[in-house]
């Protein structure tokens, strides 16, 4: 936090600052979701077909049966772009999301 050297007037500037991940783009990310008692088997499924396009149904029920009886479940493996950006849009739908390396 700095303040504004403006004649007194004590207006405080917030610096932001971002952290950035090292990423290495040969590596690829599993999406993992977790189990989730907000929301119904059968939301859990279509929010993974409506999020991630190339899930078939069976998948998608296999992936949330995974989260229900093991805690979490793999939804796929992608390179770190993508990985983010299906996680973030797991996240936006309600669901516990989170990546790992592979």
């Amino acid at each position: 936090l700095s303040t504004g050297g403006g004649g007194g007037r004590g207006a405080a500037v917030l610096e932001r600052t971002t952290v950035k991940r090292k990423v290495d783009p040969g590596k690829r990310y599993k999406v993992l979701i977790f189990n989730n008692e907000m929301h119904s088997k059968e939301e859990v499924v279509k929010i993974l077909l409506r999020t991630v396009p190339e899930l078939s149904p069976p998948a998608a029920r296999a992936i949330m049966e995974a989260a229900h009886t093991q805690g979490f479940g793999v939804v796929g493996v992608w390179i770190f772009e993508m990985a983010e950006a299906y996680c973030d849009l797991l996240r936006s739908n309600g669901l516990k999301s989170d990546l790992e390396e592979e």
